[in-house]
């Protein structure tokens, strides 16, 4: 079974070229539902008319600040993603081993990281740093 079969997943930086195409994935996989995490308007409205799907949820924030982050975006989240930089989305500036650690901190769920993998080394290191899992594509 998947890590995301029923699952509720967040996407950070979830209007980007990759959070579409994993949200499309996520749900013709069956998630419960997927939450996108950005820090503008424009781009969710674009998403909302492409995806046109109930189990679709917007929240509007920047985890580049994690002080600033409400608790209630991560209720009920079962894994989250982290789209980092070479994955585009908000967090594409982000330096992916970075972000990995910085999230850790307050998040201890299962995480999956998006950006800048390209080979074996760079998936271990992901996960030495914390990351669960990569999401490469």
């Amino acid at each position: 079974m998947s890590v995301f079969s029923g699952a509720v997943v967040l996407v950070t930086g979830g209007t980007g070229s990759f959070g579409a195409a994993f949200t499309s994935w996520a749900l013709a996989s069956g998630v419960a539902q997927v939450r996108i995490l950005a820090n503008g308007e424009v781009r969710r409205l674009e998403m909302e008319q492409r995806f046109r799907d109930p189990r679709l949820r917007y929240e509007i924030a920047d985890i580049r600040y994690p002080q600033e982050l409400r608790p209630d975006i991560f209720s009920g989240v079962d894994v989250l993603i982290l789209v980092a930089q070479g994955a585009g989305g908000h967090t594409g500036q982000y330096n992916p081993f970075a972000f990995v650690a910085e999230v850790r901190e307050f998040w201890d769920g299962p995480l999956g990281l998006a950006g800048a993998i390209t080979s074996g080394r760079d998936i271990r290191a992901a996960q030495l740093l914390g990351a669960d899992f990569v999401v490469a594509g």
